[in-house]
């Protein structure tokens, strides 16, 4: 299996498992008329990605952690970097997974990390670039 390396919030992350897991988030209302038609209001579309490690040494998860508890601590996304999917500095939500990681003397298995795009894909499909801790407004 191919490895692929990134950043996330200033850590230069160990090559993760790919493929690593590309959902789209639709941002979309479906109304169904009374003659059944279908109408639907197209607002947004996010990505969702999920990076998977086999396994990490404890301090390797501790760090991957600790980017994930200053997203609190600091109230700001960690912007995530992977030039293989062209992807610079991309504000994301990060969850890490709780169940399957186990510690095993120094080593943490079957982690899972889920980074969500805090602002919405273009029409290309290019991420719309801000800068980071800037809230997006729609008016």
């Amino acid at each position: 299996m191919a490895a692929i390396n990134g950043t996330l919030g200033g850590l230069t992350l160990q090559p993760f498992d790919v493929p690593f897991t590309e959902t789209p988030i639709e941002q979309a209302v479906d109304i169904v008329t009374l003659d059944g038609s279908l109408y639907t209001d197209f607002t947004a579309q996010r990505q969702s990605l999920e990076l998977n490690w086999s396994h990490l040494t404890l301090d390797q998860y501790k760090a991957l952690r600790a980017v994930y508890n200053d997203q609190f601590n600091n109230a700001v996304y960690p912007e995530f970097t992977c030039s293989y999917y062209d992807m610079d500095r991309v504000p994301c939500r990060m969850t890490i997974n709780t169940r399957d990681v186990r510690v095993n003397g120094c080593e943490v298995y079957d982690i899972s990390v889920t980074l969500i795009a805090q602002a919405a894909l273009i029409s290309d499909n290019s991420w719309l670039t801000i800068e980071s801790g800037e809230p997006i407004l729609v008016s």
